[in-house]
């Protein structure tokens, strides 16, 4: 999973991991 998909998760919210 991408850091973008990510942060579409958290409704912006940039989680990279």
């Amino acid at each position: 999973m991408t850091g973008n998909e990510i942060a579409k998760q958290n409704k912006g919210v940039l989680s990279y991991d």
